[in-house]
């Protein structure tokens, strides 16, 4: 598993690099939308902006249903409703504005 890390690791460095290097060989939509992922990925859970379906389960969580009433209501599986209250760190307070 370190062996995967360390490679990933490497190979996006490298994917920078050239990019920089050969700009007409890399696009810069290519760049910008790495860059980008890789930030969204460095947040916490709490930090990540809700989609749709994330707003969705917190709403339901927060009005205390389980995940087996939310999978019914919203017609997800189990599995995606545990991810979106994992990569999103639901539930979450609402925020007044």
């Amino acid at each position: 598993m370190i062996n995967e890390e360390l490679y990933r690791k490497c190979w996006d460095a490298q994917n920078l690099l050239d990019a920089q290097r050969y700009p007409k060989q890399f696009r810069a939509k290519y760049l910008e939308s790495f860059v980008v992922k890789k930030e969204r990925m460095a947040r916490s859970p709490e930090d990540r902006p809700l989609n749709r379906g994330a707003r969705s389960v917190n709403k339901l969580l927060n009005h205390g249903m389980s995940i087996e009433d939310i999978q019914s209501i919203l017609a997800f599986s189990e599995a995606e409703v545990v991810h979106y209250i994992e990569f999103f760190g639901l539930p979450r307070k609402e925020k007044k504005t």
